[in-house]
């Protein structure tokens, strides 16, 4: 068998999982609409590829359209992300907003293999592909792929950084791999700022294992030979333990340094505002993220807050978060919580020695297991108190938390892992029941269950899965006039293909009057169909019932799309 074969062999789940996952992004990339602003930042991305095709003096047939980024624009994100994605979309030769969504959604597939190659290094390959089967099942994440512009790309990036991080922590640290961790970080930081705290965490947990390796050169020193020879030999190493104590904290603190100087030169890099304001940018773009200029009501327990001036409740994060994700993934996220908490105490001791011997690099993997949990924790739980830290503009939900997806589901693997080596434990080995047994048949028929509730609600409410609400809150229709539905405006492509088939008379000319962003209707109007922002002159309004703009205009409405009987887009004859 060659190795090629035998790769395929060990890994065919995952290859099965990502066939089907390219068949369905195939067959379904063309249903989601245009959202409120990717043309902004698709726009942004073209933009300054121009402006680096012009500084290279390399001919280019794109054109910017007199497009200019808005400065508060600018401050709030790099443009690698985007410039890729245009890069991509030159390879077709027909560009339009669906192509757009297929290249997002090709682009997020690295996800997937990245979570599942984590998790196969921790635990095992089948808990790999449940693993990423759970984040396909995330109805709050996989919709995203396809148009989300901003909140997919930091998840890809943030993806990258935790397989880096194991990457790093399990081999020998060298001068290339440090400089390429530093502009891992330099990204993904810049994609989404809140990420700073990402490489202050990889400092102590790196300094950590320093630490532990430094206490195992101890206890190997102290547990050789005893008297008189122990302790001439004690003085004569002394000095080689401390020169190779010293030698090893030069190195730790000089691979920090070149992460942080190359993290510093791929964030100026790759945000046109810190390459040109070089010395204050940095604290310009802090204050810019906490500050967001943006003021909208957010729908909340029922009543509205106007973000960035009435104050969100502190637990709006949180709150979001749990009336939003499957139950299933709820309940084996608490219980991996419980089981990180209960391995650390049950391995308090393993700590004493490295995570990777000096001498091998081989992988103590239960140590690791725990170790890389608790990264995970801190990854995890680290915005929730920089949130109630430094109370940042929120809304949409959580959507600019869907890098948590990541840490979450592999928490919650953990936590299924733990579930079936319960049978382990000295009290079900001693019961005459066979309650393992059972367990092992129980859990994958409830998991199975679970899958397949989520997948029919997903199903129902294409191509506006991100609607999904769970059971806590009595699903859509619980949620309806108490938290946001349709935030992107997705549902404004129907209306128009409705108004076309039905209503639209090609001998006529109609003026339209539409809320949210105009091109998530008017990318869909025919030439006859004309905007308007004189709502007197206009013959049909497209409205939604965010912010209770169905109520505020008055007009017969003629036809709403709803999902589950509740009402997302209305068309009213005015």
């Amino acid at each position: 068998m060659t190795a090629t074969a035998n790769f395929l062999k060990r890994h065919i789940l995952i290859f099965i999982f990502l066939a089907f996952l390219l068949l369905l992004i195939f067959l379904t990339y063309k249903d989601y609409g245009v959202p409120w602003d990717e043309k902004i930042f698709f726009s942004t991305g073209k933009y300054f590829v121009v402006k680096l095709f012009n500084f290279l003096q390399i001919p280019t047939n794109l054109s910017t359209a007199g497009f200019e980024p808005t400065p508060h624009h600018i401050k709030g994100h790099g443009v690698f992300m985007d410039m890729l994605t245009v890069f991509a979309g030159m390879l077709f030769p027909k560009f339009d907003f669906e192509t757009l969504h297929l290249i997002r959604a090709l682009l997020a597939i690295p996800i997937f293999i990245l979570v599942y190659w984590i998790v196969s290094h921790l635990v095992s390959k089948v808990y790999g592909v449940i693993t990423v089967t759970l984040l396909l099942l995330f109805p709050r994440f996989y919709p995203e792929i396809y148009y989300n512009a901003v909140d997919i790309p930091t998840a890809l990036l943030f993806t990258i950084c935790l397989s880096y991080f194991i990457y790093y922590l399990t081999s020998k640290k060298t001068i290339f791999k440090s400089i390429i961790f530093g502009l891992i970080l330099g990204v993904t930081i810049n994609q989404r700022l809140l990420l700073f705290y990402l490489p202050v965490i990889n400092f102590f947990f790196l300094l950590f294992n320093v630490i532990l390796n430094d206490s195992r050169r101890n206890v190997t020193r102290s547990e050789g030979s005893s008297g008189a020879v122990s302790n001439k030999l004690e003085r004569a190493n002394a000095g080689f333990f401390a020169m190779l104590r010293m030698t090893k904290w030069r190195e730790f603190l000089f691979y920090q340094f070149l992460i942080l100087i190359s993290l510093l030169l791929s964030m100026h890099l790759t945000h046109p505002y810190l390459l040109s304001h070089p010395i204050t940018g940095l604290l310009e773009i802090i204050q810019s993220a906490k500050q967001y200029p943006w003021n909208g009501g957010v729908l909340f327990d029922g009543q509205f807050y106007q973000a960035g001036v009435k104050p969100l409740p502190w637990y709006y994060l949180i709150k979001t978060m749990l009336i939003t994700i499957p139950p299933v993934t709820i309940f084996l996220f608490i219980i991996g919580n419980l089981n990180i908490i209960l391995s650390l105490i049950r391995n308090f001791r393993n700590f004493q020695q490295p995570l990777v011997h000096l001498e091998g690099g081989n992988t103590y993997k239960s140590t690791f297991k725990v170790y890389f949990s608790l990264y995970c924790l801190a990854v995890f739980y680290t915005p929730f108190l920089l949130v109630f830290m430094l109370k940042p503009t929120l809304y949409d939900s959580w959507r600019q938390f869907l890098f948590l997806s990541i840490p979450m589901v592999i928490i919650a693997i953990f936590g299924l892992h733990w579930i079936f080596e319960i049978g382990n434990w000295k009290l079900i080995r001693n019961s005459k029941l066979e309650i393992r047994n059972l367990l092992i048949l129980v859990i994958p028929i409830i998991m199975f269950i679970n899958f397949l509730q989520t997948a029919r609600a997903m199903f129902s409410l294409h191509p506006y899965e991100y609607l999904y609400y769970n059971s806590l809150v009595g699903g859509l229709k619980g949620a309806y006039g108490k938290y946001e539905t349709d935030y992107w405006g997705l549902g404004y492509k129907d209306v128009v293909i409705w108004f076309n088939k039905n209503i639209n008379d090609p001998k006529k000319q109609y003026k339209m009057f539409v809320e949210g962003d105009p091109l998530s209707s008017s990318y869909y109007f025919k030439s006859n169909m004309q905007l308007t922002t004189d709502l007197p002159t206009a013959d049909y309004l497209f409205t939604f019932t965010r912010w209770n703009f169905h109520i505020r205009h008055p007009g017969k409405t003629i036809y709403t799309v709803e999902k589950e009987g509740v009402p997302l887009i209305f068309i009213k004859k005015l």
